[in-house]
């Protein structure tokens, strides 16, 4: 087993949208399926990650996005994804 856990980016946290909350069961349930017994530290997807959030991203191996909606044509302005350019400059060294 890796110690260094792995970041999930959650569309359920923060939120009011029931959606969220199922799909995030999904992808969680296929995760523990595919991933055994590995580590997932849950940063919310709706809110600004702040400095703890930063410090999982730097320190994890892997972060996965779960949920619908994050990624548009039109990501600027319909904002469903809550990071600063800094959070998506720490997120472009994990590609």
């Amino acid at each position: 087993m890796n110690d260094t856990p792995s970041v999930l980016f959650d569309t359920s946290v923060a939120t009011e949208n029931a959606g969220d909350e199922i799909i995030m069961e999904a992808v969680q349930r296929e995760l523990r399926s595919a991933s055994g017994d590995a580590f997932f530290v849950r940063i919310a997807t709706h809110d600004y990650p702040g400095s703890t959030g930063r410090r999982w991203i730097r320190k994890s191996d892997l972060c996965i996005v779960g949920g619908t909606n994050l990624l548009s044509s039109h990501f600027f302005r319909y904002r469903q994804w809550k990071f600063s350019p800094w959070d998506a400059f720490l997120l472009r060294q994990k590609v």
